[in-house]
């Protein structure tokens, strides 16, 4: 599987997902054969004479070749497969185009093709007209894969998406082409999102000292319909935090120097990166500086 090496999963640094819960089960345990409870929880798809296995996923950060700077580090999730088979099939996984938002091109996703146009794959058509998934064209050779933390062993395909997870309610279609007249597809679990994401179409802001804006959202277009403010590009944000240096942590302080830096990402959990040294994860509310 070729990749660019600005593709970098650079910091696995998070725990890895078993999927041990009652909503998820486990995932299947890499011996190249689908059991008939691995095929009913979708942990193992058949494709002919060939096996893909669900073997895990890791949570931690991946390196973008879009945003500012050049190349950025956001949160993503690793998801990784073992191929039993031939050499020569090619294997398509249709992935919600919602969760590469951000990972989102073809050595990103880490495929040797990623369409999002529609058009489906070219030799198939698998996925032509749905616009709301990416085809992931996967080459079954895997190669140059990433050193992950609590690696479950004994797999040969990764995908990476989006902070997201695999909900066996809700598996992927994937397909697997063995010849010109022999294509197979099977259900097999992977990125999701079970729960769609709220997008906020506008809303009102009152200050404590009493100013109210309004405002609308149109695409990625922030749009003030009342009251007067100014909308700041992230790259000219700033984020301050006082100097570690061992005393108590206030702004009432005159004396203390204060560390800022520019905002290159936040999730809509509010986990604000920056370019330099990211400093600070909000977490329940409160700033976490390290």
């Amino acid at each position: 599987m070729s990749k660019r090496a600005s593709m970098i999963v650079i910091s696995l640094v998070a725990a890895f997902i078993l999927f041990h819960s009652p909503e998820a089960g486990a995932v299947a345990n890499g011996d190249g054969v689908c059991s008939v409870a691995e095929v009913a929880t979708f942990d193992c798809g058949q494709f002919g004479p060939n096996v893909i296995e669900f073997r895990g996923a890791s949570i931690g950060m991946c390196t973008v070749d879009s945003g500012t700077p050049a190349q950025s580090t956001v949160p993503c999730t690793v998801y990784m497969y073992l191929y039993t088979g031939g050499t020569t099939n090619q294997v398509n996984l249709a992935i919600p185009l919602n969760l590469t938002q951000v990972v989102n091109d073809a050595n990103e996703v880490n495929c040797s093709q990623y369409i999002t146009n529609g058009s489906g794959d070219p030799t198939t058509g698998f996925g032509k007209n749905l616009l709301t998934l990416g085809i992931c064209r996967i080459a079954n050779n895997a190669s140059s894969l990433p050193v992950i933390n609590n690696d479950p062993g004994n797999w040969n395909i990764l995908v990476a998406t989006d902070p997201s997870f695999p909900d066996k309610n809700m598996p992927l279609s994937w397909q697997l082409r063995q010849s010109k007249t022999e294509v197979f597809a099977a259900s097999i679990v992977g990125p999701v999102a079970s729960q769609p994401p709220v997008y906020e179409s506008g809303a009102s802001l009152t200050t404590s000292e009493g100013k109210t804006i309004s405002y609308t959202l149109s695409g990625d277009q922030v749009i003030i319909t009342s009251g007067n403010a100014n909308i700041i590009p992230m790259d000219q944000t700033k984020l301050c935090l006082p100097t570690l240096e061992g005393q108590e942590v206030t702004f009432s302080k005159n004396d203390m120097n204060f560390t800022c830096e520019t905002i290159s990402y936040v999730t809509e959990q509010c986990d604000v990166k920056t370019t330099g040294s990211d400093p600070c994860r909000y977490i329940g509310g409160r700033c976490i500086q390290y």
